[in-house]
């Protein structure tokens, strides 16, 4: 197999590893190998791998390491990094939408729940009976001054509710 280096086209060209390390060793293969082949190659190098035995250091000898940390104020650049925060306008249910073809789609959906869900031996409840709201909608007035979901109104480009994300 030929190696990347030498390929302009490869998706490595190389790999740059900053300060002294032992790693196993690291193949690109621009296709796809058979498990037989794999184990193959792995046999063939698994002699070399012997001498890596573990890390240097014992845990106990780490644990007992004591490193310094210096405290650095912030200097007057800084970033800010916030929790994503979602703004939801809510508003009522409505059987009636902006569009005629909407609305009477609605009301076709609305006879298939009920012929389908809310026959014997179900029975569904009155409002899911005589409300098209009440099972799919369009959006109606908004709400104003209701919680949702525990939430209480926000101002923010109108009337809604504030939470994280």
């Amino acid at each position: 197999w030929d190696m990347c280096l030498e390929d302009p086209n490869a998706l490595f060209n190389a790999i740059e590893v900053n300060f002294p390390m032992l790693i196993s060793p690291i193949m690109l293969i621009p296709q796809e190998l058979p498990f037989g082949l794999v184990q193959e190659i792995y046999y063939q190098q698994v002699g070399s791998m012997d001498i890596r035995d573990g890390p240097l250091v014992t845990n106990q000898d780490r644990a007992q390491t004591v490193m310094e940390i210096e405290k650095n104020d912030f200097t007057p650049k800084s970033a800010l990094m916030a929790t994503p925060i979602i703004f939801q306008k809510r508003v009522a249910p409505s059987a009636t939408c902006p569009f005629a073809y909407s609305t009477e789609w609605l009301g076709k959906q609305h006879t298939k729940v009920v012929n389908a869900r809310c026959r014997a031996p179900y029975q569904c409840e009155d409002d899911v009976l005589s409300n098209p709201e009440a099972t799919i909608s369009c959006p109606g007035e908004p709400l104003v001054a209701e919680t949702s979901f525990g939430l209480e109104p926000q101002e923010f480009e109108g009337t809604g509710f504030a939470d994280f994300l």
